[in-house]
């Protein structure tokens, strides 16, 4: 649904008031704004922003019984001025189960191992005698990144690209550049304290960080940020695909040098970082 300013946050706040009014037990309501209004709209659409209405309970039959659709559909004659849903795609009320999972860790005792070849020769593989746990590798933090004479505010995305998604319910973020001169500014500047400022989601939970130096890359692990796994969080971006280009989308200092350097490339490598989206449907 949408809500159009004036007033968004108490227009919001009314209708999780009277969503929330005689809910039956056991059944909770989430509701996400997306997106600010402007200041002075130029066009109605300038003055919306979407409002995206959940509603989870611990099986259907709860669920269904909280009536949500109707909740909303009853709001055009006592909800908030400018009610409006999309008409064209309608409420979906309808239950529809989420899966949850976990990890867990078993006996290699209890599974059986086996090798089965050209589709017909079984071959036993013994359980091995000895293993081991590799450890993750470790980085020092970065010290302070030297402050260049002449810096300009800029996108993260000027001079660097992003790829993220989802490891359980883990977001991990690799954040490149092509671009040999940058890379030292960039893993100096990439430290996890400035993760945590430019992704105020983060600054409670733990959080990793690899560099990988040949290609240029900085990578960090969000422990958690997506709840137990992508197929269950109430998150509108549920794998966390997006983290990275919303990084990319942060002003910060960059040195000028830097930028110049990368503006005359820039048109190409953006073809190239699109491309590479659209046509990748692995997470890397």
């Amino acid at each position: 649904m949408f809500v159009t300013s004036p007033h968004v946050e108490e227009k919001i706040a009314l209708i999780r008031d009277q969503l929330s009014r005689n809910i039956p037990d056991g059944v909770d309501l989430d509701l996400t704004q997306i997106g600010q209004p402007a200041d002075d709209p130029e066009s109605q659409w300038a003055a919306t922003v979407a409002l995206r209405v959940m509603a989870t309970a611990g099986d259907a039959a709860t669920l269904a019984g909280a009536e949500i659709g109707a909740r909303l559909g009853s709001l055009y004659l006592q909800g908030i001025p400018g009610f409006f849903h999309d008409g064209a795609a309608g409420l979906h009320s309808r239950p529809k189960p989420r899966v949850d999972y976990w990890p867990g860790v078993l006996p290699q005792s209890a599974l059986t191992h086996r090798a089965v070849i050209d589709g017909n020769r079984i071959v036993d593989a013994p359980i091995p005698p000895a293993t081991a746990v590799t450890a993750q590798p470790t980085h020092p933090e970065p010290r302070d990144a030297p402050l260049a004479e002449r810096v300009t505010r800029a996108p993260l995305g000027s001079v660097a690209y992003a790829r993220s998604g989802d490891k359980g319910g883990n977001s991990n973020v690799g954040i490149w550049t092509p671009d040999p001169r940058v890379w030292p500014w960039l893993r100096r500047f990439l430290s996890t304290d400035e993760i945590r400022r430019l992704v105020p989601e983060t600054k409670d939970i733990d959080i990793e960080r690899h560099e990988f130096p040949e290609i240029r890359a900085v990578h960090f692990v969000f422990k958690g940020l997506l709840g137990t796994g992508g197929s269950s969080n109430l998150r509108v971006d549920q794998v966390g695909k997006a983290i990275g280009e919303y990084l990319r989308s942060r002003q910060v200092l960059i040195p000028d040098d830097l930028l110049g350097s990368t503006r005359r490339s820039g048109d190409h490598a953006v073809r190239q970082h699109l491309s590479g989206h659209a046509t990748t449907g692995q997470t890397r």
